[in-house]
């Protein structure tokens, strides 16, 4: 009885650290600072940059690697990328980020995958492509479903792993008072990632 409380304790705890860290957020930003989304002109203009540096080149070789379709599906890529470690490292606290790598590894080494588990796995792989392809959406609705797809599955990695190891209340307590100086220090930091507020 009470382990079960003070494992249900470690995962509020973490819960309302990750609340704390998105109300930070959408409190004080209006969208992301970066460039997070496609955008053809500027594909355009670095593919014109990159047809002007293949003197001496096959053409065949030009073509291959300088095309519309593979340009985009790269800046695509890019993107996506800049935009998931954005995400990982500083849109959600550091309870989350040890959450999501839990919750991963569990996924992963669970023998018996269900189809929710790919479902869920494929979301969560997906869900940034929401700002790289869509970035008329509204910044409150990204940053929630960030929040909520990416915080719900931390909880579930947390309360595995507190649950499963011998000494997970003591690592994960030691992990909490860490993300609380990180969501201190960072509250100081996070304006030169978002376009504040006028």
């Amino acid at each position: 009885m009470k382990k079960k409380i003070l494992i249900t304790s470690i995962i509020l705890i973490s819960a309302l650290i990750e609340i704390v860290t998105v109300f930070k957020w959408l409190s004080h930003c209006k969208d992301f600072q970066g460039l997070y989304h496609i955008n053809l002109n500027l594909v355009m203009r670095e593919l014109n940059g990159e047809l002007s540096l293949d003197k001496n080149l096959p053409f065949v070789v030009i073509r291959l690697f300088h095309n519309k379709f593979i340009d985009t599906l790269f800046a695509s890529l890019r993107f996506y990328f800049t935009l998931l470690d954005f995400i990982l490292t500083k849109l959600l606290s550091l309870t989350a980020f040890f959450g999501v790598i839990l919750s991963l590894w569990y996924l992963f080494e669970n023998k018996s995958k269900k189809i929710f588990h790919w479902i869920v796995l494929v979301f969560v792989i997906a869900l940034p492509f929401i700002d790289v392809f869509f970035p008329k959406v509204p910044f409150v609705l990204r940053v929630s479903l960030y929040a909520l797809t990416f915080g719900g599955i931390s909880l579930y990695g947390i309360g595995k792993f507190v649950k499963e190891q011998k000494y997970a209340v003591l690592v994960w307590g030691i992990v909490i008072l860490i993300s609380l100086l990180f969501l201190f220090f960072s509250y100081f930091d996070f304006p030169k990632y978002c376009i504040q507020f006028l």
